[in-house]
């Protein structure tokens, strides 16, 4: 199956309004201390740009990767080992969400725009977009090679009668309007868009869309989350097996909210949520099944302990970031986690490829050494 590159991340500052195209600020490089392991999992690259501690890292591939840092986005262009600061957001700058899908191009979000960059992050020029002034976007998506863009998020619409009778959560409300789950596709790279079917669309935000190819991925909104198999033209609820999911988390009374999905291929998917609690699906997210029970792993506090990162290298081995920013292994698919180090904890962690794995924290940048 052909590989896709597509990463993404939140640069978060500013109060006001973004400007519609933005320049970066002139290079500067930052220096990095010499690597050392840490662990044997772990090698250590050196530090973060300017010695801060950084918010999120990703990568397109082994050599090209971006670190947000304050107002600051850096480049790396050997894999993590030095960087450069490509791009600072203004004061007057809102919060953007960064995605690359190549070494040059890739995209921003911030509230209802849209903004492209073709030069790896210097500059960003403000596009058109269907959510613009009608809702949020929470979540852009390109494949590398491709003209497909996916924009997911929500739109306003008046409220029901009986909505408004019976009363709607306040954070998808704004006046006599609720946001209602929204995804929008484009073939042409956003010159046009079509909004897709989703089956149902319910109140509230879709937070990520994710793919694995033109047509196989996966929508995660605030409570639910849905699959295609067509490239989004149609978006439907997967099935939970009754032969392998506990009946309390088939009651329409399960609170569990999705955290973070890991697409390995067209079939084998792994989803994690808020209350420790990860399924698997083995067909493409049309049917889904438990491997891991809320409560199994817990926090160094005692509580439960869940994964707001997933990653699988293989079938059987994957890697996961818990909400305390410790990180683990497993070797069996999902079923049991190790702590990998009780003595670092690590703000974010991208895989642009099943065996390269690059982490950021306050002790530095770390690349896994360990593969499938």
């Amino acid at each position: 199956m052909k590989a896709f590159k597509v990463v993404s991340f939140c640069l978060v500052v500013g109060l006001m309004s973004c400007s519609s195209a933005s320049s970066s600020k002139p290079n500067q490089s930052a220096p990095q201390s010499s690597g050392q392991t840490v662990v044997p999992e772990l090698q250590r690259l050196g530090d973060t740009p300017s010695g801060k501690p950084a918010q999120e890292v990703l990568c397109v591939d082994p050599e090209h990767c971006w670190l947000q840092q304050g107002r600051n986005l850096w480049q790396s262009t050997d894999g993590g080992g030095h960087w450069t600061l490509v791009y600072t957001l203004s004061e007057s700058e809102l919060p953007r969400r960064f995605e690359f899908y190549s070494e040059q191009a890739g995209w921003a979000i911030s509230g209802s725009d849209l903004y492209e960059t073709a030069d790896g992050g210097h500059t960003w020029v403000q596009k058109p977009s269907p959510f613009e002034k009608e809702g949020e976007i929470m979540a852009v998506q390109s494949l590398d090679r491709t003209d497909i863009v996916w924009l997911a998020g929500a739109l306003y619409r008046p409220q029901t009668k009986d909505e408004l009778k019976r009363g709607v959560p306040n954070n998808a409300r704004a006046g006599n309007n609720v946001l209602e789950e929204a995804i929008f596709r484009s073939e042409d790279r956003g010159k046009s868009w079509q909004r897709q079917s989703l089956s149902p669309e319910l109140i509230g935000r879709i937070l990520d869309v994710r793919f694995v190819d033109t047509s196989n991925g996966i929508a995660i909104g605030e409570n639910v989350f849905y699959f295609t198999s067509d490239g989004g033209r149609n978006w439907k609820r997967p099935q939970f097996q009754a032969r392998c999911v506990s009946g309390e988390y088939l009651a329409d009374t399960y609170e569990g909210q999705p955290t973070s999905v890991a697409l390995l291929d067209t079939k084998l998917w792994w989803l994690s949520y808020n209350d420790g609690r990860v399924v698997k699906s083995e067909d493409g997210g049309r049917s889904w099944c438990d491997v891991l029970r809320p409560g199994t792993v817990r926090s160094d506090d005692g509580g439960r302990q869940y994964f707001r990162f997933l990653h699988f290298v293989s079938g059987q081995h994957g890697w996961a970031l818990g909400q305390d920013k410790s990180l683990y292994q497993t070797k069996d698919g999902g079923v049991s986690w190790v702590l990998v180090t009780a003595s670092l904890r690590f703000d974010s962690l991208t895989f642009p490829n099943r065996s390269y794995g690059l982490l950021v924290s306050k002790a530095g940048v770390f690349r896994v050494v360990s593969g499938a």
